[in-house]
């Protein structure tokens, strides 16, 4: 079973983000792939752990680095109804996302998405 990472772009649109990212790994799941998606895994665990864990961006992006190396690809999240380039690009942790995939050899792709339409397109 293929194991991709499902990097979106977070701050800023955390609500969208948060949403998208786990109607897209639900997609893909039932598409047969086992996919970690950072936001569906932290965000509620912030929310429930408020006070215990640091909501730090350094925190968020140490948890990830080590789900980017267990993974067989990098799939990056263009969220099409809402400038998704333009956030992709101003993305720190999707652009380190993207540094780590490089420099642990692991292929990565943009895919789109439609939070209006639910359109996924790989």
């Amino acid at each position: 079973m293929k194991k991709i990472y499902l990097a979106i772009p977070y701050s800023g649109i955390m609500d969208v983000s948060f949403n998208a990212a786990n109607e897209i790994a639900a997609k893909l799941i039932a598409d047969g792939l086992c996919v970690f998606s950072p936001i569906s895994h932290s965000h509620p665990i912030w929310e429930a752990g408020a006070g215990l864990v640091p909501n730090t961006h350094e925190v968020w992006m140490e948890q990830d680095k080590n789900f980017v190396q267990w993974c067989d690809e990098v799939w990056v999240v263009d969220l099409h109804n809402h400038n998704g380039l333009s956030l992709l690009f101003k993305s720190k942790g999707v652009q380190q996302e993207i540094e780590w995939a490089v420099e642990f050899n692991k292929p990565f792709r943009m895919i789109e998405y439609n939070t209006e339409t639910k359109i996924l397109i790989v």
